[in-house]
């Protein structure tokens, strides 16, 4: 019985639909969907309901485009929070719109943190206005504090439910000498692969320890520390494209690719300069990663009053008053 544009595919131009076939509603509703938990992330399999009916399970309101969680209330995952907190936690997810067209605080279980987030970003939006983000969530991000480009900003939820504390860099540093130790003992012994091994090894941990500390963040930052640290990232990635191209620049245009260009390798000289001449072990073990933790980390170390070497300050200085777009 089928007609090609009456009751089967194309139905009209550029049509994606799709047939498949129906096996009664008794047989319908023994079956399962897949659906991602919003606790975890993870997909799994459930029954055959519809999301709103989904929805309605997991207390999210299906009138709000990213509505805060079941287990944003009392005795949720991330630990119990009373009514108060949660009122809290849902009044810091409003503001933070301001910033980002959708925001998700869910598991969050310290509003105090996200006071933090907040503050922070309205300093540095006033100081350096970037277009508004696409989303700032909260994520399981393991050993990183946070991460971002020039849409999103990713905070770890671990993180913002703690009280962050200083890096014992001093501590680090005197593992890696133990480490060292370890390693020289018996070096001339060691078979060729294992000894170039070890002395690899040997390098990078003496690199290491002369830094002044692992990053500015963790230098007694804490949060804000980290916050500006992801703004950094984000200014740079909005104003010369320093992670993504110049298709992240905000007002791109194709006249100004020489231009956006020739800022991004002028940051990544920088570095390069920082790098060769020990300037980079005053700012961070993180900063010498790549041009852009570089650009991060000074950002982040000069919002926090610390002196740079003129050179770098220069260019710090150059892309946040937006010189090249």
């Amino acid at each position: 019985e089928r007609q090609v544009g009456v009751n089967f595919p194309p139905l009209h131009p550029q049509c994606r639909s799709k047939t498949r076939a129906y096996m009664g509603e008794e047989i319908e509703k023994t079956l399962k969907r897949r659906a991602r938990n919003p606790v975890t992330g993870k997909p799994e399999i459930v029954d055959n309901i519809s999301y709103k009916e989904w929805a309605k399970q997991h207390g999210i309101d299906t009138n709000r485009e990213d509505s805060d969680r079941k287990f944003l209330k009392i005795g949720g995952k991330y630990g119990n929070i009373s009514k108060n907190d949660a009122v809290a936690i849902k009044s810091e997810r409003k503001r933070a719109l301001k910033y980002a067209d959708s925001v998700s605080f869910d598991g969050a279980t310290r509003a105090d943190n996200l006071k933090i987030v907040n503050d922070t970003l309205e300093r540095l939006t006033a100081k350096y206005p970037t277009k508004k983000l696409r989303r700032i969530q909260l994520d399981d991000l393991g050993q990183s504090n946070a991460k971002s480009s020039g849409v999103r900003l990713r905070i770890n939820r671990a993180l913002i439910n703690s009280t962050p504390k200083r890096f014992d860099w001093a501590g680090y540093v005197a593992e890696n000498n133990a480490e060292i130790a370890r390693l020289e003992k018996g070096l001339a012994t060691k078979p060729y692969q294992a000894y170039v091994k070890a002395q690899e090894e040997i390098a990078d941990l003496k690199w290491q320890n002369k830094f002044k500390r692992g990053s500015v963040s963790s230098d007694g930052y804490g949060i804000k520390g980290t916050i500006t640290h992801e703004y950094g990232h984000i200014l740079a990635d909005q104003y010369i494209g320093l992670t993504n191209g110049n298709t992240a620049i905000v007002g791109y245009s194709t006249a100004k690719d020489a231009t956006y260009a020739m800022m991004r390798d002028k940051v990544k000289a920088t570095y390069e300069i920082a790098r060769k001449n020990g300037d980079i072990f005053n700012i961070s073990w993180y900063a010498s990663k790549t041009e852009r933790e570089f650009f991060a980390e000074a950002f982040c170390a000069r919002e926090h009053g610390e002196k740079l070497p003129d050179y770098i300050e220069s260019i710090v200085e150059e892309i946040c008053n937006g010189s090249a777009v």
